[in-house]
């Protein structure tokens, strides 16, 4: 994923975060985001990780089931 993708993705995050009922305000949404912006960031280490142990032939058990990652 690009920079400019990862981008876009977060401005929609907000748009959305921002039409939402039960979201308080700007403060209450950037935590939202923050949590979004830690799940990619682990997503990408993951990537990482289960590379070096294939590499190693070893298996990597991801720390979240495939159809909840990012």
């Amino acid at each position: 994923m690009s920079k400019e993708q990862l981008t876009n993705d977060l401005w929609r995050a907000c748009d959305i975060l921002r039409r939402d009922n039960n979201c308080g305000g700007i403060m209450e949404y950037i935590e939202h985001l923050a949590w979004l912006l830690f799940l990619k960031f682990l997503d990408e280490q993951e990537e990482t990780f289960a590379l070096e142990a294939e590499f190693r032939n070893e298996k990597y058990l991801y720390i979240i089931e495939g159809e909840y990652r990012w």
